[in-house]
C-alpha cells in the first residue's frame, strides 16, 4: 500500500489513499505487537522479564476485559461467575489484562461459538480466575507444551487459526512474574478450562 501511494504514475483519490493509509496503519500496529510479544519472549527466557506494580481494583480490570470480549465475540455468549467482590491487590494492570485478553482470544479463536465463562473467586489467600470454553479440547499428550514457545499442537483448527505460538508462553511469564500460578484442563470434546492465580499478599 506505502508503494502504491508513492508511484508517480498513479494519483489515487483522497478516498483510497486514507484507506490506503489505516490499512497501513493498522498492519504496522500487528507488526509493532508482534515484536513486542518476541521481546517479551525473549525476556522471560532470560530471566529479565519485569512487572511494574500499582493498586489495581480486580473488579474493573475483570468488567474491561470482558466487556472488550464481548465485544470480539460475534458467535459466543460471554458468562461471567464470581462469588465474591474482588479486592485491590497490588499488580500490573496492563499485563494482567494482557493475560485475560490472550485467554480469552484463544476461547473465543478454538470453539466453535458457544459460551466462554470467567470465573473467579477468592480462596486461601488467593484470586482464582477461570476461563473455559466449549471447544474441541486439548489432546492430553499437547497439554504439557501449551505454554511452550512457538508450540501451536497439531490439531487441525490450530492449523486453521493464525498466531505465533507465543501467548501462552506471555501469560505465563506474566502470571508467574505475579507469584501465581497457570495451569489448563482439558478432556477432547470437551472443552478447555485455562486457570491461573494471583497472591492476594505481596511476599517478603
Amino acid at each position: 500500500y506505502i508503494s502504491t501511494l508513492l508511484r508517480r504514475d498513479i494519483a489515487p483519490d483522497e478516498e483510497t489513499r486514507r484507506e490506503f493509509l489505516s490499512i497501513t496503519q493498522e498492519e504496522t500496529e500487528k507488526l509493532e505487537e508482534l515484536v513486542e510479544t518476541l521481546l517479551d519472549t525473549s525476556r522471560i527466557h532470560s530471566g529479565t522479564f519485569a512487572i511494574s506494580k500499582e493498586e489495581v481494583n480486580l473488579e474493573s480490570l475483570l468488567q474491561r476485559v470482558i466487556e472488550r470480549a464481548k465485544a470480539r465475540a460475534e458467535h459466543h455468549t460471554i458468562l461471567s461467575q464470581k462469588t465474591i467482590l474482588l479486592p485491590v491487590v497490588r499488580a500490573d494492570a496492563r499485563r494482567l489484562e494482557q493475560v485475560f485478553d490472550n485467554l480469552l482470544d484463544n476461547a473465543l479463536k478454538y470453539s466453535h461459538g458457544g459460551t466462554v465463562t470467567i470465573d473467579a473467586q477468592v480462596q486461601d489467600g488467593k484470586a482464582h480466575f477461570a476461563v473455559s470454553d466449549e471447544g474441541d479440547g486439548i489432546p492430553a499428550e499437547e497439554q504439557a507444551h501449551i505454554f511452550d514457545a512457538f508450540y501451536r499442537g497439531h490439531r487441525p483448527a490450530t492449523a486453521k487459526t493464525k498466531g505465533s505460538g507465543l501467548g501462552l508462553t506471555i501469560c505465563r511469564g506474566i502470571v508467574e512474574a505475579h507469584g501465581g500460578h497457570i495451569w489448563v484442563e482439558s478432556l477432547p470434546g470437551k472443552g478447555s478450562v485455562f486457570s491461573f492465580t494471583l497472591p492476594l499478599k505481596e511476599s517478603a
